[in-house]
Formats: structure tokens, sequence, C-alpha cells
């Protein structure tokens, strides 16, 4: 296919195909002899290198924003924080109520069956023993379970675990197996997931999770990260094996 070229003396324009460039050629009109230019070869579109989307938080934020941004976090999860502890303080008190009543009803059925019956609407020994014991147990596992809400709680109101603070929200929900359930648990963990969610409080946790001494030190190569992490180290070289090592002691 022949391309137009320029002769660079008259600047007639002049066609000629592809397999005569680079040949010697001659202009007809001004008789001037030049070699004619390659055809440019075509340009392959490289590939750029992936580079991985950056997070909101850079690495040259200031540290007074950072403790702006925690002391905001920890004011907006006090209010759920507070009434997660309450809800859970709660069922451990009833979950230990129902098994102390479970273990008086043990200790009164022994002395006194009949009365014992009555009081806790049992037909009969096996009916007792089958109620005092799921009374006892229930109340244990209630306590045990307003106990782990309560810690989860402490860690949301101090922005140390993000895991156990959705954990106690969750928990919350759960107490709509029971009447008290759903005029408060409900309520307040609706409230405490909400503000689970919102951008600054996951920000808080971040900076308070970054700050922690047993933070994972592989966190700092991450290219998203907001600093280098502190108290981390390049690992150590492996020590030589004594029999490989050709050094001798010198207070030998």
């Amino acid at each position: 296919m022949a391309e137009p070229i320029t002769c660079p003396s008259c600047g007639e324009p002049l066609d000629l195909a592809d397999e005569h460039r680079g040949w010697r050629v001659r202009c007809p009109l001004c008789r001037h002899e030049f070699v004619a230019g390659r055809p440019a070869a075509p340009t392959v579109p490289t590939a750029q290198p992936h580079r991985p989307a950056r997070r909101r938080r850079y690495e040259d934020d200031d540290p007074e924003d950072d403790e702006r941004t925690v002391a905001r976090a920890r004011r907006i999860v006090s209010g759920p924080a507070s009434w997660l502890r309450v809800l859970g303080g709660l069922c451990v008190f009833f979950g230990l109520l129902a098994a102390a009543w479970a273990a008086v009803g043990a200790v009164w059925h022994n002395d006194d069956p009949v009365p014992a019956r009555q009081a806790f609407n049992a037909q009969d020994d096996d009916e007792m023993a089958v109620t005092l014991t799921a009374l006892g147990v229930g109340g244990v596992v209630w306590a045990g379970f307003g106990g782990v809400m309560m810690y989860g709680a402490m860690k949301m109101g101090r922005l140390e675990s993000y895991s156990w603070a959705i954990v106690s929200t969750v928990m919350a929900l759960i107490t709509v197996l029971c009447c008290c359930g759903v005029l408060v648990g409900v309520p307040v963990g609706i409230w405490a997931l909400s503000i689970m969610n919102r951008p600054e409080v996951k920000d808080g946790f971040a900076i308070v999770a970054e700050r922690r001494p047993d933070a994972h030190c592989r966190r700092a190569s991450d290219p998203g990260r907001r600093r280098p992490m502190t108290g981390c180290t390049a690992p150590s070289p492996r020590p030589r094996h004594p029999r490989c090592s050709t050094s001798t002691n010198p207070a030998a």
C-alpha cells in the first residue's frame, strides 16, 4: 500500500510503496536523491501495573486527627455500649436467680415433696426433676450469655475489638426470645448495629487496633496502611550452627 512522503528538498508529496521504504529514491520534480523513511512501527500499549485502591486513611495523617477520630468514636458508641452492659447485667441477674431458685426447689423437694411439687406445678417426682434441671441449666446458660454480652459491650466502649462489639450487638437481638428482650434488647441491638456501621466508628476501631503492641507486623507491608507499625522490627538472621561456624572464640 502506497503512503505519501515528502521530498526534503522541494516539499513535493510523493507516493511510495511500503516495500521501497529505506531505499534511495529520486524526486521526479527536483531530481534530488534521498533515503525514504521507514514506516513507523505500530505502538503496542503497555499494560499498566495494577495498583491497589487506596484506603480512606493515608500515611501522612496527623496524629491529632487520629485522637479526635478516636474520641468521637468513643462518644458515639458510649450510649449503645452502656445499654448493652445493662442488658447483659439483667441477663446475668435473672439467670443466677433462676439457678438459685432451682437449687432451693431441689432442697425443698427433699424436705417436703408435696408443697414443693405444688409450687413448681409438677405432678410427680420425675416431672419435678425435669423442671428443676431445666431451670438450673437454663439459668446458668442465660447468666453466661449475659456475661459474654457484657464483655463485648466493654470491648465496644473501649474500641478494642470490633468483632466482640458485633457479637454483643447480635446477642442483644437474640434476647427477643424472652419477654424483656422485645422491649429492651431488640431496640438496643438495632441501635448498636446502626452505630457500628458508621464510618467514623470503624475508623476509630482501626486506629486503636493499630496502636496495640501485639498487632501483627505483617500489616506493615500493607500499601494502604495508615503509617508504619510501631514495634515491628525486621527478622534477625538465623544463627549459624556451631559445627558450621569457622570463627574461633576470642576468650578461649
